[in-house]
């Protein structure tokens, strides 16, 4: 038969593990807090998005000399693009694209570009 081991066998004491657990609870706590801060304040990936759309339909319009106001939607995000005549200088317009879902503001761009003559 096997023997019962009798041997005394070293460990902690309970207010060991009560602190140990504590300081554990503790950085948990912080570390959810921190966390929940980072996601929260981060820059969105549907931001990124509407702003790289919003990029690309000034970039067009320049391409193509489109300086009409228009209403544009993709991925269900409304684009509005605003055009108009920069304070203080014919040859000057001021595009301005603005993007929102629903009743929400996503992002504002606006770029100063020169008319050409046609």
């Amino acid at each position: 038969m096997a023997k019962i081991a009798t041997a005394k066998v070293s460990g902690s004491t309970l207010i060991e593990v009560v602190i140990a657990t504590v300081i554990i609870l503790v950085v948990f706590t912080l570390a959810i807090g921190i966390f929940t801060k980072v996601t929260q304040s981060g820059y969105s990936v549907s931001r990124t998005l509407a702003h790289q759309q919003m990029e690309s339909i000034i970039d067009q319009s320049i391409r193509n000399q489109d300086y009409e106001d228009e209403v544009l939607e993709a991925d269900s995000i409304n684009y509005e693009k605003i055009v108009v005549l920069y304070s203080g200088y014919d040859d000057l317009l001021l595009l301005q694209v603005e993007a929102s879902q629903g009743t929400t503001k996503i992002g504002k761009l606006r770029k100063i570009v020169r008319r050409e003559e046609q």
